[in-house]
Protein backbone atom coordinates (compact mmCIF):
# COMPACT_ATOMS: atom_id res chain seq x y z
CA UNK A 1 0.00 0.00 0.00
CA UNK A 2 3.14 2.35 0.58
CA UNK A 3 4.15 1.81 -2.88
CA UNK A 4 0.87 2.52 -4.05
CA UNK A 5 0.43 5.91 -2.52
CA UNK A 6 3.66 7.14 -2.79
CA UNK A 7 3.55 5.94 -6.63
CA UNK A 8 -0.13 8.02 -6.64
CA UNK A 9 1.09 10.97 -4.98
CA UNK A 10 4.15 11.46 -7.90
CA UNK A 11 2.07 10.57 -10.72
CA UNK A 12 -0.59 13.57 -9.64
CA UNK A 13 2.05 15.82 -7.70
CA UNK A 14 2.30 18.10 -10.28
CA UNK A 15 -1.32 18.93 -10.87
CA UNK A 16 -3.46 17.95 -7.90
CA UNK A 17 -3.54 21.11 -6.61
CA UNK A 18 -5.07 22.63 -10.17
CA UNK A 19 -7.31 19.56 -9.92
CA UNK A 20 -11.17 20.65 -9.72
CA UNK A 21 -13.11 18.34 -7.76
CA UNK A 22 -13.96 15.20 -10.53
CA UNK A 23 -10.48 15.15 -11.32
CA UNK A 24 -9.36 14.47 -7.90
CA UNK A 25 -11.94 12.30 -7.82
CA UNK A 26 -10.86 10.10 -10.89
CA UNK A 27 -7.31 10.70 -10.71
CA UNK A 28 -6.56 9.91 -7.47
CA UNK A 29 -9.49 9.28 -4.74
CA UNK A 30 -11.47 6.21 -7.46
CA UNK A 31 -7.88 4.67 -7.28
CA UNK A 32 -7.43 4.95 -3.93
CA UNK A 33 -10.49 3.43 -2.84
CA UNK A 34 -10.51 0.87 -5.44
CA UNK A 35 -7.40 -0.91 -3.50
CA UNK A 36 -9.96 -2.20 -0.84
CA UNK A 37 -12.96 -4.82 -1.28
CA UNK A 38 -16.30 -2.50 -0.21
CA UNK A 39 -17.89 -5.71 -1.21
CA UNK A 40 -19.03 -8.32 1.40
CA UNK A 41 -22.26 -10.87 0.05
CA UNK A 42 -22.74 -12.47 3.14
CA UNK A 43 -23.20 -9.31 4.76
CA UNK A 44 -24.81 -7.09 2.37
CA UNK A 45 -22.93 -4.48 2.42
CA UNK A 46 -21.02 -2.75 -0.62
CA UNK A 47 -19.93 0.64 -1.39
CA UNK A 48 -22.30 3.28 -3.38
CA UNK A 49 -21.46 6.61 -5.16
CA UNK A 50 -23.28 9.71 -5.19
CA UNK A 51 -25.67 8.55 -2.55
CA UNK A 52 -28.70 10.98 -1.90
CA UNK A 53 -28.46 11.36 1.60
CA UNK A 54 -30.97 13.30 4.47
CA UNK A 55 -30.56 13.51 7.82
CA UNK A 56 -33.92 15.51 10.02
CA UNK A 57 -33.91 17.00 13.16
CA UNK A 58 -36.81 19.10 15.04
CA UNK A 59 -34.76 22.24 14.29
CA UNK A 60 -32.80 21.47 10.77
CA UNK A 61 -33.02 19.27 7.85
CA UNK A 62 -30.03 18.44 5.96
CA UNK A 63 -30.00 16.88 2.33
CA UNK A 64 -27.05 16.56 0.40
CA UNK A 65 -25.33 13.54 -2.06
CA UNK A 66 -22.39 11.91 -0.76
CA UNK A 67 -19.90 11.13 -3.23
CA UNK A 68 -18.93 7.42 -1.65
CA UNK A 69 -20.81 5.34 0.90
CA UNK A 70 -20.35 1.90 2.61
CA UNK A 71 -23.70 0.92 3.28
CA UNK A 72 -26.09 -2.15 4.12
CA UNK A 73 -27.83 -3.48 0.91
CA UNK A 74 -26.63 -4.91 -2.19
CA UNK A 75 -29.26 -3.13 -4.59
CA UNK A 76 -30.19 -0.02 -2.92
CA UNK A 77 -28.43 1.36 0.45
CA UNK A 78 -30.20 0.39 3.49
CA UNK A 79 -28.03 1.35 6.16
CA UNK A 80 -25.18 3.78 5.29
Amino acid sequence: MKVFLTDLIKKNKFLVERYYEEDLKVYYIIPLLNQFDFLNRDKEIRGFYELPMSYTTEKFILNGTVDFVVSEGLVESKKP
